[in-house]
């Protein structure tokens, strides 16, 4: 499976094997807004997909943020993400202090990028 790791933010693409990871029940067991997205939302644009923080792996540079997963990524510093390559190019190319990751459900998360870069 393809997936980015940053700053111990792990992303990966929404497949229907992700949300097998939820058990036999995935359909009812799974957030019902990535089943939907997953069986309904098909990219307009080629090589579109729906790209989620699946997980946050425990660190200082990421602390307060360990309970967000399974959360599409809907921006990076105001560019919207359109597949797992922009989102590693959003944010190896960021230049600023600070990395802006725009979720769903208006979840913000915001990294260190210096700190990120540095660890």
């Amino acid at each position: 499976p393809s997936f980015y790791v940053y700053a111990g933010l792990v992303f990966s693409p929404l497949t229907q094997p992700h949300l097998h990871e939820f058990g036999e029940d995935w359909f009812n067991t799974a957030p019902r807004k990535l089943c939907d997205r997953a069986m309904h939302d098909h990219g307009t644009e080629k090589q579109e997909q729906v790209v989620l923080l699946s997980q946050v792996l425990s660190d200082e540079i990421n602390q307060g943020y360990q309970g967000m997963h399974d959360l599409e990524v809907k921006e990076i510093d105001g560019v919207r993400i359109k597949n797992l390559r922009e989102l590693r190019r959003a944010v190896e190319s960021a230049s600023g202090t600070f990395i802006r990751l725009d979720l769903a459900d208006d979840r913000v998360l915001v990294v260190n990028r210096t700190e990120a870069n540095a660890a």
